[in-house]
């Protein structure tokens, strides 16, 4: 529990989302299902499900660079980045 509290809100996670949103979209340029399947790529090594993509779009409905640093956030701490299979 204690692990899931620092992954969310510490300053390590939230100052590598930033720099992860600003390696995949440095202009603010990318459009958003692009933007999102490159973070899966990069965050978990897989694509999104097309339920995991529809779901993001509609989190990013407002899509500026403060939005995307959260879903690299919220990737994160998703358990397919923080489990080794």
């Amino acid at each position: 529990p204690q692990q899931s509290l620092a992954l969310i809100h510490g300053k390590l996670a939230s100052e590598t989302s930033e720099t992860v949103r600003q390696l995949l979209d440095p202009a603010g340029t990318v459009p958003r299902d692009v933007f999102i399947r490159s973070a899966f790529k990069l965050m978990l090594a897989r694509s999104p499900s097309p339920a995991e993509l529809d779901l993001c779009i509609s989190e990013l409905a407002e899509d500026n660079s403060r939005a995307r640093a959260g879903l690299v956030l919220a990737l994160v701490n998703h358990h397919d980045f923080i489990t080794v299979r």
